[in-house]
């Protein structure tokens, strides 16, 4: 149905089940053209916002996920993928270029809350 954002979001989240980010967020940013007369607070825009943030964690664009984090509604979502955001900019300033990469995700899952043992 011309218009509809679903498809393009669909084929978005697939894409980036798949791993294929540059696909996923080429679909992504299409379906929230096509929301664009739809309230900030939309669920599909949200989760579209969530995905695209996550696509350019994934990227090490710490900057571009900022811009997406900040259209959350949901406080807990966007507290998690800030403090994701915060310790993916310490480690890549630690550890620039491809030494990062390893040390980045080592440090993600040492430091991150979801990652550490709790009672």
């Amino acid at each position: 149905m011309p218009g509809d954002s679903a498809p393009l979001s669909n084929l978005s989240a697939t894409h980036f089940e798949k791993g294929d980010y540059t696909l996923s967020f080429k679909y992504g940013q299409e379906a929230l053209q096509l929301l664009e007369n739809v309230d900030q607070s939309d669920p599909r825009k949200q989760r579209i916002w969530g995905r695209l943030a996550r696509i350019q964690i994934h990227r090490q664009n710490w900057d571009g996920a900022a811009e997406f984090v900040e259209h959350l509604a949901s406080e807990p979502e966007r507290k998690a993928l800030e403090g994701v955001i915060a310790v993916g900019k310490d480690v890549w300033v630690k550890y620039p270029g491809n030494p990062g990469k390893t040390m980045l995700r080592k440090e993600l899952y040492t430091e991150l809350p979801r990652y550490k043992a709790r009672m």
